[in-house]
C-alpha cells in the first residue's frame, strides 16, 4: 500500500534521527506547522507565524473537545511555543542543539500527534530517540551536552539575584525595541506613500524622515544594550532549554500508564487482607499506589493495574482519607481521572475529621466536634493543674492522653513518655491531670461538643459495643489513608475501627508536620512485615532533591531507611534574600514575570508557598496592581482543574500537592506550635520546610530575609545555596 505525505514525512523524521539534534528539533516543527497549516486558520491571517497557527489549533481543540483534565491538558503546544525560539536560532544562525533536547521535541511530537489524532505506524520508528529514557537514568549520566547547560546556568545562579535585575531590563528593551520596530515599519510605508504622490521636496517627507532617523538611532541604541546584556540572555536560553527538557520528561513519565517495576512490586506484595504501609520520601508515588490499590479493592481491570498482576477480584466498600481539605480536593481530582465511574454512593473521600465526625453523629446524633480550642473554653473545669493554662491542659489531652489512648495506669502510675510537650509533669501533677480530664469528658458528653481525641475515643467505644451498639456504625470494608503520617495516633486507631478487612496507609515520618514523636503502633495498627518502601522520586528533579535531602538530613531523628534517589536533571534551585518584606515580595513578582513571560509557564502552574494566612495580603498587593490573580488552594470554591491564576497556599495547606514552579517565601518564622518543647518545635519547622521545598517539580526559588528569621530557615538557604 503506498504511504500518505504525512507517511512519507514520518519516515523523513524517522531518519533525520541520529543526525544533527538541532536539525532533528526543527524538522519536528516544521511538520507540526505544516500539519497546523492545513486543518485551521489564525485569527487574523496577517499573523502568518508559527505561534499564531498553534494558539489557533489550540482553539479548535478546545471548540471541539473542551478543556482537558489537567494531567492531559495541552502542556504540549506551550513547550513546543517555548522550544520554538530554540529552532530559530538553528535556522537563522546555525546554532547547535544537544540530544536531549531532540529527546524532549521526539515527546513533543508524540503528543502533538495524539492531540491532532494522527495514527501511524510510522510513529513507532521515531520514538526510538526515547529508548534512553526508559532505563530512567539521569541526564549527568547520559548527555554532557545538557550536564553542561546546567553547569553554566549553575554558574549564572551564583549571580542570580542581579541576573534577575537585568532580565527584567533586557525584556523591558525587546519590548521596547518592536514597539519602535513597529513605528518604524509604519514611517518607511508612509514615507514611501508621500514619495509616490508628491514630486521635489515636501516639508511633510523630510520631517517624518527626521523621525524615522531618531527611530534608527533609538533602535541602534537598544540593540547595543542588548549586547550589553549578553550575561542576562545566556541566563535565559540556559534557563529556557532545561525547562524545556525537564518538563517534557515529566510529561513523557506521566504518560506511561503502567506502574514502574518498583511501584508494581509494592502493589503486588498488599494482599488487602492485612494492614499495609507504603512508605516514602516526597516525591515517590505513595499516592499514586494508594489508587491503584483502590482500583484492586473495586475490581477494577486496567493496564498496569491487577488485570496484569494477576491479583484476584476483591470488590468492597472503600474510604479513602487524608488530613486536609486541599489533599481532599486533590486526591479526588486524581480518583476523577483514575477511578473514574469505579466509585459508587458506598464509597467515601473526605478527611478523617469529616469521616470522624459522621461517624460519631450515627452514634451520639447532634453531636458536634470542637476542631478549635476555644470552642471547649466553656467546658474546661475550674480547678487546673498547678502551673498548666488552658491552652497547656487541652494540649496535654490532645497530644498525649487522647492522641495515644491512655489509660490511668499507663499515664500516671507507670508515668509513659510525654514526647514534644514543653512542661514536665511528675506522678502527682499527672494525677490532678488526670481528674481534670475525667471532668472535662462529662462536661463534653453533657453537650455532646467533643474534642477531636475523645469523639475518635467514642467512636472506638461504638465499635467495641461500650457506649452504642456496633450496627450503629457505619463501616467500610477497605479504608485507605492517604498522608497518615499527620493524623493523631487515637483518629487512626477509631478509623482502623470502622475498617471491616484492614487499612493500607500512604506515609513518611521524615514529613510530618503536625504529629511529634509519631508512630504507627501507637494506633494499634499492626504493619510488622508489611511496610515497603519507594525509593525512586518522580516528583523533583535531582537538582531539588539532593538539596532538600540535605536540608533533610539536618532534622533530628532521621529515617535511615528512608533514602530515595531522583533521576530527571533540571534547573538549580535559586535562593534570594532582601532586608525586608516588601522588596522580597517585589523580587518575588519580578521572578514570577520570568517564569509566565520569558519562559512560558501556565499561570496556575505556578504557586506561592507562604508561612500563614496573614501572608497573602502582603502577596496579594504586590502581584495583583500587575496583572496576577491569586487563587487561595484552600478556598471552598478552589478547583484543581481551574487555570489563569497563580496559585497561592500555606505551607500546611501543600502538603501532598505538587507544582512546576514554587515560590517558597519566608519572611518570618514558619508556626508550628506554641506548646512544644523547643526542640520539637525545631524539628517540626525542619519538617515543614522540607515538605514545602519538595512540593517543585521543576523550578524552586527561596525568599526569605537576610539574615534568615529562623535557624531552621537559615540551613535551608545554607543548603539549597551549597555546591551543586
Amino acid at each position: 500500500m503506498p504511504h500518505t505525505e504525512r507517511e512519507n514525512q514520518l519516515i523523513r523524521l524517522a531518519r533525520l534521527q541520529g543526525s544533527d539534534p538541532g536539525v532533528f528539533v526543527l524538522a519536528v516543527h516544521s511538520f507540526a506547522e505544516a500539519y497546523m497549516r492545513s486543518v485551521c486558520m489564525p485569527e487574523n491571517p496577517a499573523y502568518d507565524t508559527f505561534y499564531a497557527y498553534l494558539d489557533a489549533f489550540r482553539g479548535d481543540l478546545v471548540q471541539r473537545n473542551g478543556d482537558l483534565p489537567q494531567a492531559q491538558r495541552y502542556a504540549v503546544l506551550g513547550l513546543m511555543r517555548r522550544a520554538h525560539a530554540l529552532t530559530n536560532d538553528v535556522r537563522h544562525r546555525f546554532v547547535s542543539l544537544d540530544t536531549e533536547m531532540a529527546r524532549a521535541a521526539t515527546q513533543h511530537l508524540l503528543q502533538f500527534c495524539a492531540l491532532a489524532g494522527i495514527e501511524s505506524d510510522e510513529l513507532g520508528n521515531v520514538e526510538s530517540y526515547l529508548d534512553v529514557w526508559k532505563e530512567r537514568r539521569t541526564v549527568s549520566q547520559l548527555a554532557h551536552e545538557l550536564t553542561e547547560t546546567g553547569y553554566r546556568l549553575h554558574v549564572a545562579q551564583a549571580e542570580s539575584q542581579a541576573l534577575t535585575e537585568r532580565v527584567t531590563e533586557l525584556e523591558g528593551i525587546r519590548e521596547r525595541f518592536e514597539h519602535l520596530s513597529r513605528e518604524h515599519t509604519d514611517l518607511s510605508r508612509r514615507i514611501a506613500d508621500l514619495e509616490q504622490r508628491t514630486s521635489g521636496k515636501d516639508a511633510k517627507i523630510d520631517s517624518l524622515r527626521s523621525e524615522r532617523a531618531k527611530l534608527t538611532e533609538d533602535l541602534r541604541s537598544l540593540r547595543r544594550r542588548q549586547g550589553e546584556l549578553d550575561d542576562a540572555q545566556a541566563y535565559v536560553d540556559a534557563l529556557a532549554q532545561i525547562s524545556i527538557y525537564t518538563r517534557t520528561r515529566l510529561d513523557y513519565e506521566r504518560t506511561i500508564v503502567r506502574l514502574t517495576a518498583e511501584q508494581k512490586q509494592v502493589l503486588q506484595q498488599i494482599s488487602l487482607d492485612h494492614d499495609f504501609l507504603v512508605k516514602g520520601a516526597a516525591g515517590t508515588g505513595k499516592t499514586l499506589v494508594l489508587l491503584k490499590a483502590i482500583e484492586m479493592a473495586k475490581g477494577v481491570q486496567t493496564p498496569g493495574g491487577q488485570g496484569e498482576l494477576d491479583i484476584p477480584e476483591i470488590q468492597g466498600s472503600v474510604a479513602l482519607l487524608t488530613y486536609t481539605n486541599t489533599l481532599v480536593k486533590y486526591d479526588r481530582y486524581l480518583s476523577s481521572i483514575m477511578l473514574h465511574g469505579h466509585l459508587d454512593d458506598g464509597d467515601r473521600i473526605a478527611t478523617a475529621d469529616q469521616f470522624l465526625l459522621e461517624r460519631l453523629q450515627e452514634i451520639a446524633p447532634g453531636s458536634r466536634i470542637a476542631f478549635k480550642r476555644d470552642e471547649l473554653e466553656a467546658l474546661l473545669p475550674q480547678k487546673l493543674p498547678p502551673g498548666f493554662s488552658a491552652v497547656d491542659f487541652v494540649a496535654e489531652l490532645e497530644q498525649v492522653i487522647w492522641a495515644r489512648g491512655a489509660t490511668r495506669e499507663l499515664y500516671v502510675d507507670r508515668m509513659m513518655d510525654r514526647p514534644g510537650m514543653k512542661k514536665a509533669l511528675g506522678r502527682n501533677g499527672r494525677a490532678a491531670m488526670w481528674e481534670a480530664a475525667e471532668a472535662f469528658s462529662v462536661a463534653m458528653e453533657r453537650e455532646r461538643l467533643y474534642a477531636r481525641g475523645f469523639a475518635a475515643l467514642r467512636v472506638i467505644e461504638a465499635v467495641q459495643g461500650g457506649a452504642a451498639a456496633p450496627a450503629a456504625l457505619t463501616r467500610f470494608d477497605y479504608i485507605f489513608i492517604d498522608e497518615a503520617q499527620d493524623l493523631p495516633a487515637i483518629v487512626l486507631r477509631a478509623l482502623k475501627a470502622c475498617a471491616r478487612r484492614c487499612v493500607l496507609l500512604a506515609g513518611d515520618a521524615d514529613q510530618s508536620i503536625y504529629q511529634p514523636g509519631f508512630t504507627f503502633r501507637q494506633a494499634g495498627i499492626d504493619i510488622q512485615g508489611r511496610t515497603r518502601i519507594l525509593r525512586t522520586n518522580f516528583r523533583n528533579t535531582v537538582q531539588i532533591h539532593d538539596k532538600a535531602e540535605a536540608f533533610r538530613k539536618t532534622v533530628p531523628g532521621l529515617d535511615s531507611e528512608n533514602q530515595p534517589d531522583a533521576f530527571r536533571d533540571g534547573p538549580q534551585p535559586e535562593v534570594f534574600q532582601t532586608g525586608d518584606s516588601r522588596s522580597l515580595a517585589e523580587l518575588l513578582l519580578s521572578r514570577l514575570r520570568i517564569f509566565t513571560e520569558t519562559l512560558g509557564y501556565e499561570r496556575d502552574n505556578v504557586c506561592v508557598l507562604v508561612p500563614t494566612k496573614q501572608s497573602y495580603d502582603g502577596i496579594r498587593a504586590v502581584l495583583e496592581p500587575a496583572g496576577y490573580s491569586l487563587a487561595q488552594i484552600r478556598d471552598p470554591q478552589f478547583s484543581f482543574a481551574e487555570n489563569h491564576a497563580v496559585r497561592i497556599s500555606t505551607l500546611h495547606s501543600a502538603k501532598g500537592l505538587d507544582f512546576p514552579v514554587v515560590l517558597l517565601f519566608l519572611p518570618q518564622t514558619p508556626f508550628v506550635g506554641s506548646d512544644l518543647e523547643p526542640d520539637t518545635e525545631d524539628r517540626m519547622r525542619r519538617n515543614l520546610l522540607y515538605v514545602a521545598s519538595t512540593r517543585a517539580m521543576d523550578h524552586l526559588n527561596i525568599f526569605t530575609l537576610d539574615p534568615p528569621p529562623d535557624a531552621a530557615t537559615g540551613d535551608l538557604v545554607s543548603c539549597f545555596r551549597g555546591p551543586a
